[in-house]
This record gives C-alpha cells, structure tokens and sequence, in this order.
C-alpha cells in the first residue's frame, strides 16, 4: 500500500474524482430545492458542480491537491472506523459464541489439560499423506 505523501493521482483518477463530486454537489442542490431550503445554497452547489465538471474536464491535474487531501481524509477515516467496526463485531458476533460454547462445557480445540493422559497426539483416520510427499513439493 502507498504512504499517504507517494499518492500521486493520474488524470483518469482526478477526472473521475471531480465528476463524482460534481454529480454529489447537482444531488445537494436538488436535494435543497425539493426541501424547499434557501435557494443561495442550491445556486452555490450548482456553481461548485459546474467548476468541478469544467475543472475536472478540461484541466484534471489542477484537482491533485484537492484529490490528495480527499484520499488523505479516507485513511485517517478507515484508520478510526475499521478498529471500531472489525471490534463491534468481535464482541457482537464471536464473543456470544464463545460464551455460549464455555457454559456448554464444549473444547473444540480441546484445549483442556488431561493428566492421566499420556499424550496429546492425535491420530488420524485416514492417515495423511506420506512424508516423502513433503519433499520437492513444486
């Protein structure tokens, strides 16, 4: 994955980056009008998507810093919600399980320590593959 300061953003990529923005900002001013909201915010979004549609048009690299500042935002985004989402569902999903699992009584890695056993080793029914097969395997 690049660093966040090597991101260098192709033509195609800013072109498409300031069409998006431009279709986002005719959305808002739609959006604005059928709310009934003060017209000035509509006239502001349809002269923002119409620099950004000329912008991104005729001129793609003059959207750099703006593209670069715009992805620099979604990683320091992701960097907050994604520990925040993947733990949620940890504690949501997996914890309840292996709550459920303990007050069953269940070991599925079978964990739990034996000492009248003699060993731990497990045997398999069918046997694996032989160990000559583990040799010069590519």
């Amino acid at each position: 994955m690049r660093s966040a300061s090597s991101f260098a953003p192709s033509d195609s990529f800013n072109r498409s980056f300031g069409l998006l923005v431009m279709a986002v900002c005719v959305a808002g001013a739609v959006i604005a009008q059928t709310r009934h909201a003060v017209i000035g915010w509509s006239v502001a979004a349809v002269v923002g998507a119409l620099c950004m549609g000329a912008l991104a048009l005729w001129a793609p690299r003059k959207l750099t810093p703006l593209s670069k500042a715009w992805m620099g935002l979604g990683r320091l985004m992701g960097r907050v919600v994604n520990p925040l989402v993947f733990g949620l569902m940890f504690f949501v999903l997996i914890t309840p399980v292996a709550w459920v699992m303990r007050l069953r009584g269940r070991d599925a890695l079978k964990l739990r320590l034996d000492a009248s056993a003699r060993s731990y080793w497990v045997d398999r029914q069918p046997p694996g593959p032989r160990p000559e097969s583990f040799k010069h395997q590519f």
